[in-house]
């Protein structure tokens, strides 16, 4: 047992109680955990994982102001409340649509002297990056097999003296792309800039300039938000000191800002950009397993076109396909035209439900969107393409590459390539059966 997963396995072993000599032993434990962690999953993530196996789940009764604050390696999901003293790691605020209305909500990162988690703050969050918070009534909730804290409500946030949470050094953990997960704090990253852009944002009410882009290593890529002029380039291989991990619909994003430290590495450092921007497929079961990925690519049959694809008309203020005319946050819209297909894509493995935009739709159809638009008033039918991709794609298996992206209703591919032509059905085949006997060998 080493210094680093000793915590964690006694910390199982005080949930499991009397199951442990019973129903498992600590060496068992101990091989589970170990198994976990050689696969990149978070430590915490691991422990609920192995909790679970056994009917337990370690999470304490609903607490109440009065209890004494729980440290971050101690959160359990799905606990109605909850108190913390925590400093702010990184804040920033977003719009999301509730039920058809526009609101804003404030996500970012807390740590303590433990670890860090993710937060949602869904009422006004106006405490700035650094500051110590005492909160109560914060609950927990668990998405793609990590903790959140939300704060509602009936959440109480107090700022304190910086000497009310213990001077700590963060643990600093130097990752691989892979194995990047939400929540992760003070991470080091070392990667090729595939590429960049700058953009202007509007951050707490002021227009704010920020650098986004790609940045990859042999084991994957990852999207990247510079928060301040860091001098970033193109094609660059940096090494990235206390960046911090957020989510968008489940998938890794990377973050970093003025306290971060870049250092430019040789350019051997990392692969060649030609080599590792060449994306590898994967299993759909195994990208469900993770929980999405930014440029993931899948070999799979496309089972169904699903209903409302074709020709569509969109809501010119928000994008959204409209129904009869009509935008669930605008009203009644005179729409713009565009193409799309909803599709089930399948691989053995799983299904996902994948969206294909205009250029992608046109080119499957071999009809450009003026040609849909005359063939849709010549037949008077708006299924009438909807139809001829029905046709022309239900089952046939297509590369497809893209972004997946999970929220609380699955996940949803959205396809940037799909093409037959790089397809070979058989040798795809035998790798599926390559990697299905290396997962039996190693469970």
């Amino acid at each position: 047992m080493t210094q680093e997963t000793a915590p964690h396995i006694e910390k199982i072993t005080r949930a499991l109680g009397d199951k442990v000599g019973t129903e498992v032993t600590e060496a068992e434990l101990r091989e589970k955990l170990d198994k976990f962690l050689q696969y990149g999953v978070p430590p915490e993530q691991a422990v609920r994982s192995i909790l679970r196996e056994y009917g337990e789940t370690g999470r304490p009764a609903a607490g109440g102001p009065e209890d004494a604050p729980t440290k971050i390696v101690d959160l359990q999901p799905n606990v109605q409340f909850v108190n913390l003293l925590v400093r702010v790691v990184h804040v920033g605020e977003r719009e999301i649509s509730v039920r058809g209305q526009a609101k804003t909500i404030w996500t970012g990162i807390f740590g303590d002297d433990t670890g860090t988690v993710p937060f949602t703050a869904w009422a006004p969050f106006e405490h700035e990056k650094g500051t110590v918070l005492g909160i109560t009534g914060a609950y927990t909730k668990e998405f793609n097999n990590e903790i959140q804290v939300n704060l509602g409500d009936r959440a109480e946030v107090k700022e304190l003296e910086q000497d009310a949470l213990p001077e700590y050094e963060p643990t600093v953990s130097e990752r691989k792309i892979v194995d990047l997960a939400p929540g992760i704090g003070n991470v080091v990253v070392t990667g090729r800039i595939l590429d960049i852009e700058k953009r202007t944002v509007l951050a707490r009410g002021e227009e704010k300039t920020i650098t986004t882009g790609t940045l990859a290593d042999e084991t994957g890529k990852v999207p990247f938000t510079a928060w301040a002029d860091l001098a970033l380039e193109k094609d660059q291989v940096v090494k990235i000191d206390s960046g911090y991990i957020k989510a968008y619909r489940g998938v890794p994003q990377f973050n970093f800002d003025d306290a971060a430290t870049v250092e430019t590495l040789a350019p051997d450092a990392v692969p060649p950009a030609a080599e590792i921007a060449t994306t590898e497929p994967i299993t759909i079961g195994e990208l469900v397993e993770k929980g999405g990925g930014t440029d993931v690519t899948v070999v799979a049959t496309l089972l169904e076109v699903r209903p409302g694809s074709g020709f569509v008309h969109r809501c010119p203020e928000c994008n959204r396909v409209l129904q009869r005319s009509e935008c669930r946050l605008h009203g009644t819209q005179e729409g713009l035209p565009d193409l799309r297909v909803k599709a089930v894509l399948d691989d053995g493995t799983g299904a996902v439900q994948a969206i294909v935009n205009r250029d992608k739709t046109e080119a499957l159809l071999g009809r450009s969107l003026e040609d849909c638009q005359k063939l849709v008033e010549e037949t008077m039918s708006w299924d009438v393409v909807e139809e001829e991709l029905k046709a022309k794609l239900t089952g046939r298996t297509f590369e497809v590459t893209g972004n997946a992206l999970t929220d609380d209703f699955g996940m949803m591919f959205l396809v940037r390539d799909m093409t037959t032509d790089k397809v070979d059905v058989t040798m795809r085949a035998e790798k599926l059966a390559a990697r299905f006997r290396e997962m039996e060998v190693s469970a």
